[in-house]
């Protein structure tokens, strides 16, 4: 059977876009079969690490709200986790005025530190507040 001319164009064409839609349809079915957990959400996942299809969110560093007391505590039982950012919520400063036998007793501001180790915080910390203070920690 000859086609004519004019028809070899879109018979081309159509056969063109037809094997793209199962290149596509084949790309988004298997994605829609991956399964994807967010960090440490189950110790029991449905399929291994290394997997096809098997993945985890990537870990987004979002400060955890923490107290003072509640991070010295996590930092002595060795709970912090490495690289984690802990926001101090109750952080205030607390210092001798020179010359005087008085104390300056600060307003509350939120700092931000990164976990060293399991169990210590960096000595650097980043006031949310004004974030272009850096406070050196002892």
């Amino acid at each position: 059977m000859k086609l004519c001319k004019k028809a070899q164009p879109f018979l081309t064409k159509a056969l063109i876009l037809l094997a793209l839609s199962f290149v596509v349809f084949g790309v988004v079915e298997a994605a829609s079969r991956s399964v994807y957990y967010n960090p440490g959400e189950t110790l029991s996942p449905d399929c291994t690490p290394g997997e096809a299809n098997c993945s985890v969110y990537p870990a987004l560093n979002i400060p955890i709200s923490k107290t003072y007391a509640e991070l010295s505590a996590m930092a002595t039982a060795g709970t912090l986790v490495k690289g984690q950012k802990y926001r101090i919520t109750d952080f205030r400063t607390y210092h001798l005025i020179p010359n005087t036998a008085s104390y300056n007793t600060g307003p509350t501001e939120v700092l931000v530190v990164t976990a060293m180790t399991t169990s210590t915080l960096s000595k650097i910390a980043q006031s949310e507040s004004y974030p272009q203070d850096i406070f050196i920690m002892n």
